[in-house]
């Protein structure tokens, strides 16, 4: 049986996905742009997000799962990935077989991943500062063709 694929391209919105920020921007300190599905989503036989990106310089990008399973008592930490994004379009694939939390939490994880993927929300990506000093930073980042694909 052949994956099926929920698509989001530009400035389309498909099978209640949307858009929370813009494709092209750039983020300040500490924040990242959410994408959206217009309510929580049972994405239970998701297998991997594909995602087009590219940064300004090459750059950490850390994706996050969304949901309102994690709440404000449970975790400030997600589930995601990161990767290092260069500065040429490129798709990048996060299987769900290979998601976690943040690599500084060791191996805790709160065993939240199936109530995550049954109330899935959307994702969020943010893209890390460079670490020079004295040099101003825009955390540019493009994003596009953002492909849910399920088993």
């Amino acid at each position: 049986m052949k994956p099926r694929r929920n698509h989001l391209h530009r400035k389309v919105n498909l099978q209640g996905f949307s858009m929370a920020s813009n494709f092209e921007y750039g983020i300040s300190t500490g924040t990242g742009c959410g994408l959206s599905f217009s309510g929580p989503v049972n994405s239970s036989s998701l297998s991997k997000i594909l995602i087009n990106m590219k940064c300004d310089v090459p750059r950490s990008v850390r994706i996050e799962l969304a949901s309102n399973v994690y709440g404000p008592n449970v975790s400030v930490f997600k589930y995601g990935w990161t990767r290092l994004v260069g500065t040429e379009t490129k798709q990048y694939r996060f299987l769900i077989d290979n998601v976690s939390y943040p690599f500084f939490l060791g191996d805790w994880s709160p065993d939240l991943l199936d109530p995550v993927l049954a109330s899935l929300s959307g994702i969020t990506v943010s893209p890390h500062p460079r670490t020079v000093p004295q040099v101003p930073d825009s955390r540019f980042i493009r994003i596009d063709n953002v492909q849910f694909i399920t088993e």
